[in-house]
């Protein structure tokens, strides 16, 4: 028996099959194709910032200081080209329950919040923890507990009072003073003494003319005297 020949898959891209498949394919490969390309395009998605829950006792253990703080400058810290930058960030101490004993307090923090930095916004008040990073240097993050202080009220409200800081400042050295005399200010005793002494003067100078004036008047009374008793020349 005769088996009938094996069927030729058709190689000429003008035969009908190929024009079918064409038609009927076409489409479902270019938006395969769309779809790839669109998907090789894309960026990376970033990652977000994941932390931990904890409460507010572990927060504050945690944490170096913690106060509330309002934003006066943010300043960028490093290039983005170099590797992940950071800010710094000066607050004013609005009050105090750790840690924040000064007016004014510089902390850092990065400036991606996928990174879990905070973005702070000048003028802006923050409930702020903040953890040290050595040499005196603090920093901050969204995993600390740090957030804008209208969304803290239950936080501030746990805290309980903070305190204010202030900066106490050497008082100025207060100049001696001359005591005043038994008999009022010194002022007014100075003054006494210095009329007596003038009044003083004043009588020796007239005692002094009155002698004077005694011892000429006792002169010229003498030298009558001697007048009166000289015998007179009688000749004629």
């Amino acid at each position: 028996m005769l088996r009938p020949a094996a069927r030729r898959f058709p190689l000429s891209l003008h035969h009908p099959f190929w024009k079918r498949a064409t038609h009927l394919l076409g489409p479902l490969l270019l938006g395969a194709l769309v779809a790839a390309s669109a998907t090789l395009a894309a960026p990376p998605a970033a990652c977000a910032c994941s932390c931990e829950p904890t409460d507010l006792a572990a927060r504050s253990d945690a944490a170096a200081a913690v106060f509330e703080g309002r934003v006066r400058a943010v300043a960028r810290e490093g290039s983005a080209e170099v590797g992940p930058s950071r800010l710094r960030v000066t607050l004013e101490v609005v009050q105090t329950w750790k840690g924040a004993d000064a007016e004014e307090i510089v902390v850092t923090t990065m400036t991606d919040s996928a990174a879990c930095g905070v973005p702070f916004e000048p003028g802006r008040s923050y409930l702020v923890f903040a953890a040290s990073d050595g040499a005196n240097a603090l920093s901050t993050g969204l995993c600390g507990g740090t957030k804008p202080r209208e969304e803290a009220d239950e936080d501030v409200a746990a805290l309980g009072a903070g305190v204010t800081p202030v900066e106490v400042q050497d008082a100025p050295a207060r100049a001696r003073t001359t005591p005043p005399g038994a008999g009022g200010c010194a002022s007014c005793h100075i003054g006494a003494a210095s009329g007596r002494a003038r009044t003083t003067t004043g009588l020796g100078a007239l005692m002094t003319v009155g002698v004077l004036g005694a011892f000429a008047a006792a002169r010229r009374r003498s030298r009558s005297r001697r007048r009166a008793r000289a015998p007179r020349d009688l000749s004629p």
